[in-house]
């Protein structure tokens, strides 16, 4: 498999003697596709002479794994994909700027449930992924500020104010959000109670 070296390879052995790598044991199988290396057969009578030869490896891609960090999305009106990492069998994570990954699924912008495809396309790798991620809708804090006012209880997501005929304007700001993108959060607000 690519990725392996020398000594992920069993060479035969027997009671006249054992074949072995001229090449050192930490060398790379190579690419892909076949790779040729130099073998000898060293006798164990030291009378005879050793044998030396060719041997051809072939190489098969090595398999990725798709471990996703993040299939739930908050909302923030941008387009996203689920994030991920890629690893090896033995969990090490890969990162080869070799790897092109190909994306064929939906890109999700608004609050829902979107299908996810990903297909390693190189010439050494190979993995594939599909599922489905979320977009989900982002809890907002509401902060009502207005030192006229008399608020009410506060409870999670909104403040109820007090009931009054003669309330007056009040300025609202929502907590690690753009101004602009307040309207697109659905904020309803009516008087005299201030709805998430």
């Amino acid at each position: 498999v690519y990725g392996d070296t020398l000594a992920d390879i069993d060479l035969p052995s027997n009671v006249y003697g054992k074949w072995e790598f001229v090449d050192s044991l930490s060398t790379p199988v190579g690419n892909v596709g076949k790779n040729t290396f130099n073998v000898q057969f060293t006798p164990v009578n030291t009378e005879l002479k050793a044998v030396k030869d060719i041997l051809n490896v072939y190489v098969s891609k090595m398999h990725l794994d798709f471990n996703f960090t993040k299939l739930q999305i908050d909302y923030d009106g941008l387009e996203h994909t689920p994030e991920y990492t890629l690893v090896n069998s033995k969990g090490e994570e890969v990162n080869d700027p070799a790897i092109t990954v190909n994306y064929t699924g939906q890109k999700g912008k608004d609050v829902g449930t979107y299908f996810y495809a990903y297909t390693i396309n190189s010439a050494n790798y190979e993995g594939n992924a599909m599922g489905y991620f979320d977009i989900v809708a982002n809890r907002v804090t509401i902060t009502i500020a207005d030192s006229s006012m008399n608020l009410g209880e506060t409870v999670p997501n909104f403040t109820l104010v007090s009931s009054k005929e003669d309330l007056k304007p009040f300025t609202y700001y929502v907590e690690g959000v753009d101004p602009s993108v307040i309207p697109l959060l659905n904020i309803q607000i009516s008087v005299p109670k201030i709805n998430n």
